[in-house]
């Protein structure tokens, strides 16, 4: 029976471009000339997405997997969106798929810049896997990756093919001949011996070029500037529109509570609602359209309890603190204390690292602090401070703080958007359900309200918070929580242009209480404004980088 060789070549119209198709017509043709060639079947998928990948092990049940592409180390292999863009692929998704396929994929060979630490992952399950330990050039990735399939097509097992291919690049004067490294598994190899677990790798021993040969301009690795440029964008994109909407329902919030000073849970309760309602919706109807179907929110059997209700206690006395607050004043304060959550953040950050505030922390905190106090219009005193205002602007601040942290833990978040999605949906419903409680205890002993649940409430009024928690919750946590995502795989110049998107909620609800409540903005609270965002942007710049390291 012939061997079926399945070759995957993405090259992602967002990254550098590469000779691949050069590389699969000389692996064709070198089998083709080869005396086994009819013991040999090539298939050969360009631009592989996640699905065409699928269905590919399921259709051709290939002997021997030949990926070939740009490589980014741990963060995974760059194979492509159905738009054309890179899409990441960890080492972990990938050897859980050749673990479905073991019984007949036999080789994996992964012709990507630091590959290696996929290969690792793989090899768990799959009896031989190849792949690059550093940066490889495209010359010698194509040199390498022909060698092996001569050695293949003329009988040779996969030791032989490998060992060929990194004496081809020696004799080519391709200095990388150190680069590539085979990974064995426990059971037979391609030539029917029984092999122990072990790591073959070219020795330094032997021949070294004397010559220092100009490496190849062309590289195959995906670079964490690469992904930085790939995600930055789009994510202060999702992050200024998430801002956008996060405006609209602060200021409408601001509306409401003038309105019904007294129902500030049964406005955070109904709002709640909605966007729970709403990302189930739109993570249901995700999970339907994707190609990859699992388990409803499989996350939950190994999510932490723990930190999931912590997340959903801090969310829900955030968003009740602001609106105990919006009660005592307008929304783009409230809004400007909220968002204060970058300090609180770095703040506890550096706690848990046991390290003192550094300067750019103390600098931001005091530049957001001043911007604060003149949005407020306490620099020219012309309303007199309130200090239950500040207070609760300041807690519901620290609140979102907590959430942030919680929420961006590895136990609290799932690879899958749609899983995602209806994790939110999950930690925004409970929130709701925690506060009723602390609303009860507020109400009865602190503020000697008698409490009846939405009394005097109309049901236009409640029509209208469940449009404002739709669009102002459900909407904005949707974008946030795909920001955050993004956030994780960027590094810190992105995190900056994130946090920056994030903070144009506090314009966007001045902005429309000015035109939407009529709310006169003096010069000196846009200048307030603009020292804020000049902090903010400031602090958020180092704070996942901070966040990374505890």
């Amino acid at each position: 029976m012939a061997t079926r060789i399945l070759i995957l070549a993405a090259n992602p119209k967002d990254t550098d471009s590469l000779r691949l198709g050069e590389e699969v017509d000389k692996i064709k043709e070198g089998l083709r000339r080869s005396r086994c060639w009819k013991d040999y079947q090539v298939e050969h998928y360009h631009a592989p997405t996640p699905t065409s990948i699928r269905r590919a092990l399921l259709d051709f049940e290939p002997d021997i997997v030949h990926f070939c592409g740009h490589g980014a180390g741990d963060i995974g292999l760059a194979f492509e969106k159905e738009d054309g863009n890179s899409h990441l692929i960890s080492g972990e998704a990938l050897s859980g798929l050749f673990k479905l396929f073991s019984d007949n994929v036999k080789c994996v060979i992964l012709n990507a810049c630091y590959s290696e630490a996929q290969a690792n992952s793989i090899v768990e399950h799959i009896e031989s896997v190849i792949g690059m330990k550093k940066e490889i050039g495209d010359e010698a990735a194509i040199e390498f990756a022909v060698a092996i399939y001569d050695a293949l097509g003329a009988g040779k097992n996969i030791e032989f093919a490998f060992e060929l291919g990194c004496v081809a690049l020696q004799m080519a004067n391709i200095p990388e001949h150190l680069t590539p490294i085979l990974k064995k598994k426990d059971g037979r190899s391609a030539g029917n011996s029984v092999v122990k677990a072990e790591v073959i790798e070219r020795k330094k021993a032997g021949c070294t070029l004397k010559n220092n040969i100009e490496k190849n301009k062309e590289s195959r690795a995906f670079s964490p500037s690469q992904i930085s440029d790939n995600y930055m964008l789009s994510g202060f994109l999702i992050t200024l529109l998430a801002s956008f909407f996060w405006g609209l329902g602060n200021t409408i919030t601001r509306w409401s509570m003038a309105k019904l000073p007294n129902a500030s849970y049964e406005i955070t309760f109904v709002k709640y609602i909605s966007a729970s309602c709403f990302l189930f919706a739109v993570g249901f109807a995700i999970r339907k359209i994707s190609s990859n179907k699992g388990e409803i929110f499989p996350s939950l059997k190994s999510i932490n309890l723990n930190y999931f209700l912590l997340a959903a206690l801090a969310k829900g006395l955030s968003m009740y603190f602001w609106l105990l607050a919006v009660t005592q004043s307008n929304a783009s304060l409230v809004a400007a204390l909220e968002n204060m959550h970058v300090v609180w953040t770095a703040l506890i950050l550096f706690l848990l690292m046991k390290n003192a505030p550094v300067k750019k922390w103390i600098t931001s905190s005091l530049v957001i602090t001043l911007g604060v106090v003149m949005i407020s219009g306490q620099i020219n005193n012309e309303s007199e401070i309130n200090y239950l205002a500040i207070l609760f602007g300041a807690l519901s601040g620290l609140g979102f703080s907590i959430f942030g942290i919680l929420w961006t833990e590895k136990h609290t978040q799932s690879e899958e958007l749609w899983e995602r999605t209806i994790g939110m949906g999950f930690l925004l419903l409970i929130a709701s359900l925690i506060v009723f409680p602390i609303h009860m205890l507020l109400s009865y002993f602190l503020l000697e309200k008698s409490f009846d649940f939405f009394n005097g409430i109309a049901g236009l009024d409640i029509s209208v918070q469940a449009i404002n928690g739709l669009i102002g919750i459900g909407v904005t946590y949707f974008l946030i929580n795909e920001s955050l995502s993004y956030i994780k795989k960027a590094n810190v110049l992105s995190s900056l242009f994130l946090g920056l998107g994030l903070s144009f909620a506090v314009p966007i609800t001045m902005v429309s209480e000015c035109f939407l409540l009529n709310v006169e903005v003096k010069t000196y609270q846009w200048i307030g404004l603009l020292l804020f965002l000049i902090g903010y942007s400031y602090i958020r710049s180092d704070l996942f980088r901070i966040n990374k390291k505890t």
